[in-house]
């Protein structure tokens, strides 16, 4: 689905308008940011709710160690 959000996990920044590879293995082309989740600003674990998020991403399991938790959509 194009317009389906994708979640990826990282430790670092990440640019918008690039390719990114999402949790459930998708490829995200020219990705625009729906929402970032830094934990540690944050200081909360993040409640993802699944609308128009992918169900594989929904229920990837987060690696240890990450804090950044992004969600993008395929642009145009």
């Amino acid at each position: 689905m194009k317009h389906e959000i994708h979640v990826v996990y990282s430790e670092a920044p990440l640019p918008e308008r690039v390719t990114h590879k999402a949790a459930c293995g998708a490829t995200v082309k020219n990705a625009r940011l729906c929402f970032l989740w830094d934990e540690q600003q944050m200081q909360a674990p993040i409640d993802l709710k699944p609308r128009g998020l992918c169900k594989d991403c929904y229920l990837a399991i987060p690696p240890e160690g990450v804090w950044r938790v992004y969600a993008f959509k395929e642009g145009e």
